[in-house]
């Protein structure tokens, strides 16, 4: 479920929003969410979040590939 969160994440953060409204960092996001798994006041690292990406872009492109095949 983090892999899909961090996707949805990723598409969050690509909407337009007000200027006067400060986007959820990913900690926030796993916490709405319920999917916090480490402690607070803990960040993540690059490499923790380039994992979550390279995975989320993995399901994105399996979503893409079934929604070809049903298409046809």
């Amino acid at each position: 479920m983090r892999n899909q969160a961090y996707l949805g994440w990723m598409i969050y953060l690509l909407m337009p929003s007000g200027k006067h409204i400060r986007k959820r960092s990913l900690e926030e996001w796993f916490h709405d969410f319920g999917l916090d798994e480490k402690p607070k006041n803990t960040q993540y690292t690059k490499e923790d979040v380039e994992a979550m990406e390279k995975k989320s872009l993995e399901i994105a492109n399996k979503i893409i590939q079934m929604d070809k095949r049903r298409g046809k």
